[in-house]
């Protein structure tokens, strides 16, 4: 191996230290870890390092064809340490700024959505549903007028029918019947006259 090639894998490896460490602060940064174990974080942590590893291999092949050597895992070493004294900081605060650009952006389109689609929709449906009410009551109020024209001439048309009726023996067994329905029918024309 000559000796471009383990300057450029020592420089890789030191980047990818850096890389790891920066990858470990946005991991924890972005994933809830409960105290207690969890098979869910512990295969997602796993899952995490073998990603991590595949990319370190991924640079080592890229540099020297994939050799490993000892001062490949210092120079990794090195690298994460460096990151850690020397880029840490920077790195979270611009980190917890674009995580906090990026919910901020989210919370503005949900309410956009809903401000532009979801309450106008409710609102047309609350507007339908009130004039339902509205054509639905006029309907009812047309057919009690109606059926009380109808029913007046009736009345008068069949009045003496009915009285002749009241003096015979059936109608005194029909008496409750009627009056039942006239409780009802009177009750039904109050209720319709509250509203």
């Amino acid at each position: 191996m000559s000796l471009t090639i383990q300057l450029q894998t020592m420089l890789s490896m030191l980047a990818m230290g850096a890389w790891i460490g920066a990858s470990l602060d946005t991991y924890g940064k972005l994933t809830y870890q409960p105290r207690s174990f969890r098979w869910t974080v512990a295969i997602r942590d796993l899952l995490f390092w073998c990603v991590q590893a595949l990319l370190v291999f991924y640079v080592l092949y890229q540099a020297n064809l994939g050799e490993l050597r000892g001062y490949i895992f210092v120079a990794l070493l090195c690298g994460y340490a460096a990151y850690r004294a020397l880029l840490q900081s920077v790195y979270t605060y611009l980190l917890d700024r674009l995580i906090m650009l990026v919910v901020s952006i989210v919370r503005f389109i949900r309410k956009s959505v809903y401000y532009i689609l979801i309450n106008p929709v409710k609102w047309l449906l609350k507007l339908t549903l009130s004039l339902c009410m509205i054509v639905l009551t006029l309907v009812w109020k047309i057919c009690l007028v109606i059926s009380s024209i109808i029913w007046k001439p009736l009345w008068w048309l069949f009045r003496p029918l009915f009285q002749s009726l009241s003096k015979s023996k059936i109608y005194g067994k029909m008496v409750p019947y009627f009056r039942k329905l006239k409780e009802k029918s009177q009750s039904v024309w109050k209720k319709n006259d509250k509203r």
